[in-house]
């Protein structure tokens, strides 16, 4: 599922989507933690697999803005993504 989203999207900045997230195997979380787009998935979520996506939106309306955001400036957003991402989950530090 992970590889056929990524092939999909490879080529430019972009958000990535995970409809499934539940799905995921919890091994392959942490490849989706290092992939260079933002990425989002719908919520609920349990704590592990909110963690490992950029964006955890309520709604269909909060995703729609979500990618109106990604698409009027795809690189800032990714930029932001990449930057505010930690090995250790503290970006403060």
């Amino acid at each position: 599922m992970l590889d056929a989203a990524l092939a999909e999207q490879l080529g430019g900045p972009a958000l990535l989507v995970l409809d499934r997230l539940d799905r995921v195997d919890p091994g392959d979380l942490d490849a989706l933690r290092r992939v260079p787009f933002v990425t989002a998935a719908r919520a609920p979520l349990d704590p592990v697999r909110a963690d490992a996506v950029d964006l955890v939106v309520a709604d269909d309306a909060a995703l729609d803005r979500a990618r109106a955001g990604a698409s009027r400036a795809p690189r800032a957003a990714t930029a932001a993504a990449l930057l505010l991402r930690s090995p250790d989950r503290d970006w403060w530090a």
